[in-house]
C-alpha cells in the first residue's frame, strides 16, 4: 500500500484488490453497542382505527343537504379515516366555483353544527387537487403508538440520514421526514397540545436508527422540566456539551448562550474540514474518512451529525433577546452542509418570539393547536392551527406542502426505559466535546 500527500490530505492508494483496505466503520468505536429494541415500547389497546360506516353515511348525506341549501351541487364524497379525525373529500359538480364555497364556509360550518356535526376545518381547495376537504373529529379517536411507527416498513427500510417517523396521516399511513433535508424545524403551539411529546418522538426516532458514533444531541432545556432527568442517562452515548459545563443538558442562560457560540465555532471548523477535503457536504467528507482517504494525522476525523434541541426557547428570547438569537441564526444559516441541525420549540407564538429572521431560517414548521388565527398565521403563514383538535394533532408545513398529522405518542416511562437500556451499556468516556469558546469571539462575528 502507498500513501501520497495531496493538498495537506493523506490519501490511501490501493495496490490491487489483494491489498484493499477495509473501510472504516464508525460503529467500531462502540463495537458492542446494542440498539434499543421495540419491546421497550408500549402496546395500546386500540390496534386500528374504528370505522363507523353508519355515522359516515349520515355525515355524507347531511353535507349534501347543506350544500344544496346553498345551491351547491356535489358530484361525489369520499372519506379518509385517520386516528383522530376523518377527511371528507368533496368533488363539486361541473360549473360550481370554488370561490362560492370559500365565501360560504362559516354558513356551512354553522348549518352542519345544527346536526351535531362539528367541523374543525374546511379546506378550499385541497392542496394539489380540484376538491374540497372537510375535517371532522372521530367519535372514538385512536392513539398512534411509537411502537407502531417504528415497526413500520417505511421506518425499518428507510435510508434517510436522520429519519423521523412522526406519526400517521389522515389516511392512517406512517409519515416520515429526513431532518437533513429540512434542515431546521420550528415547533410551536399552546401549552399541553403535544410539543414536548413530539420532541420525544423525534429523539426516539433518531436513537432507534443511529449509532452513538453517528449522532450527538445538544439538549437545551431552560426550565429543566423535559430533558434533565430522563436523557441524562445518555450522557456518554448520544449527548454533546461544551467543555467546562458539568451537565450535558444545558439549562442556565449563560451556559446556553455559550453553548450556541461553541456550536458556531464547530460549524466554522467543519467548513474548514470540508474545504481541505475538497468536498461540499458532511456526507461526502465522512465517506472519504470511511475509505481511508483522509488521514487523522492531518486532523481529519469522522464527524457525527449534531442535532440541537431547544425546548421553550421563548423564555430565552424574552430574557436574553439578541444574545440568544444572534448565534442561533448564525448556526441556522451556515450549518446545513456540515451536519448540524436545529429543532426549536415554543408555546409563545407572537412576533416577538417567532421573529421574521427566525421564520426565514426555519422553513419547516410544526403548528399544534393555538387559540387565535393570528398565531397560526405567524407560525405557518396560514390559518388552520386554531382549528386543530389538540393532543398531538398537528399541521406540518415544509416547502409548498402542508399536511395534517396525528403525532405518535411516547410517554416518559417509555423514554426512561429506553434511556436506561442504553445507559447501562458501555459508552464513551465522556460526552462529545464541543469547541472551547475562549475569551474572544470577534473573529467569528458572533
Amino acid at each position: 500500500m502507498e500513501t501520497k500527500e495531496n493538498n495537506g490530505n493523506v490519501q490511501v492508494m490501493q495496490n490491487g484488490m489483494d491489498n484493499a483496505v477495509e473501510s472504516y466503520n464508525p460503529h467500531m468505536e462502540l463495537p458492542h453497542y446494542k440498539f434499543p429494541t421495540l419491546d421497550l415500547l408500549k402496546d395500546y389497546d386500540n390496534k386500528s382505527v374504528v370505522i363507523d360506516n353508519e355515522q359516515q353515511e349520515f355525515i355524507k348525506q347531511r353535507i349534501k343537504e347543506v350544500f344544496l341549501d346553498f345551491r351547491i351541487e356535489i358530484d361525489s364524497i369520499s372519506v379518509s379515516v385517520g386516528p383522530t379525525f376523518s377527511l371528507y373529500v368533496i368533488s363539486l359538480a361541473r360549473g360550481v366555483r370554488m370561490s362560492t364555497v370559500n365565501s360560504l364556509k362559516n354558513e356551512i360550518d354553522f348549518n352542519l353544527a345544527i346536526s351535531d356535526i362539528y367541523i374543525k376545518r374546511i379546506i378550499v381547495p385541497l392542496p394539489g387537487t380540484v376538491t374540497i376537504g372537510i375535517e371532522i373529529p372521530n367519535v372514538k379517536p385512536s392513539i398512534v403508538s411509537m411502537k407502531t411507527v417504528l415497526s413500520s416498513r417505511e421506518y425499518v427500510e428507510s435510508q434517510m440520514e436522520l429519519p423521523v417517523s412522526i406519526g400517521h396521516t389522515v389516511s392512517n399511513n406512517v409519515y416520515m421526514f429526513d431532518l437533513t433535508k429540512l434542515p431546521h424545524l420550528l415547533i410551536a403551539g399552546g401549552l399541553g397540545q403535544g410539543k414536548s411529546s413530539v420532541l420525544n418522538t423525534i429523539i426516539t426516532s433518531f436513537i432507534y436508527k443511529k449509532h452513538p458514533s453517528e449522532l450527538k444531541l445538544v439538549l437545551i432545556d431552560f426550565q429543566m422540566t423535559e430533558f434533565g432527568i430522563i436523557y441524562s442517562k445518555l450522557n456518554n452515548h448520544f449527548l454533546a456539551k461544551m467543555p467546562g459545563i458539568d451537565d450535558a443538558i444545558v439549562s442556565d442562560p449563560i451556559s446556553i448562550i455559550n453553548t450556541l457560540k461553541s456550536l458556531c465555532i464547530e460549524v466554522d471548523n467543519r467548513y474548514k474540514f470540508l474545504k481541505d477535503a475538497h468536498v461540499r457536504s458532511i456526507v461526502e467528507y465522512n465517506n472519504l474518512i470511511k475509505e481511508h482517504k483522509l488521514s487523522p494525522e492531518q486532523g481529519h476525523h469522522y464527524q457525527p451529525y449534531i442535532v440541537v434541541v431547544i425546548d421553550e426557547y421563548s423564555n430565552l428570547m424574552k430574557n436574553n433577546g439578541m444574545d440568544f438569537e444572534t448565534p442561533l441564526v448564525y448556526i441556522a444559516q451556515r450549518s446545513r452542509v456540515v451536519g448540524v441541525h436545529l429543532i426549536i420549540s415554543t408555546w409563545v407564538s407572537n412576533t416577538d418570539t417567532i421573529t421574521s429572521i427566525i421564520k426565514a431560517n426555519f422553513p419547516a414548521r410544526m403548528a399544534f393547536r393555538v387559540k387565535r388565527e393570528v398565531e397560526s398565521r405567524n407560525i405557518l403563514d396560514m390559518p388552520g392551527a386554531n382549528s386543530l383538535i389538540g393532543k398531538g394533532d398537528v399541521l406540518f408545513s415544509w416547502g409548498f406542502d402542508t399536511v395534517r398529522l396525528q403525532c405518535a405518542y411516547v410517554d416518559n416511562s417509555e423514554i426512561e426505559t429506553i434511556c436506561q437500556y442504553i445507559g447501562e451499556q458501555d459508552g464513551f468516556k465522556e460526552p462529545f466535546l464541543l469547541p472551547n469558546i475562549g475569551e474572544d469571539l470577534t473573529q467569528q462575528n458572533i
